[in-house]
């Protein structure tokens, strides 16, 4: 999965059907990083590299899925 910057804030990538978002944001001094699917909350992570492992994780839980329904 490759990720790009959109600006300072956040980065963007594309794993199959499915766009993901990391925002960056500082709570209580510390950095944090949310993980995102379009609108929908999926992770949230002190560790940028933590939320690009979700993503790809959720996406393989969505394949899964949708091979079970199949």
């Amino acid at each position: 999965m490759k990720w790009q910057q959109g600006d300072k804030y956040y980065i963007k990538g594309k794993l199959g059907d499915l766009s993901f978002t990391i925002s960056k944001s500082m709570i209580y001094d510390k950095v944090i990083y949310e993980l995102w699917n379009g609108s929908k909350w999926l992770y949230k992570s002190e560790n940028v590299e933590d939320a690009k492992r979700k993503a790809i994780q959720y996406h393989q839980e969505q394949s899964a899925s949708i091979g079970s329904k199949a």
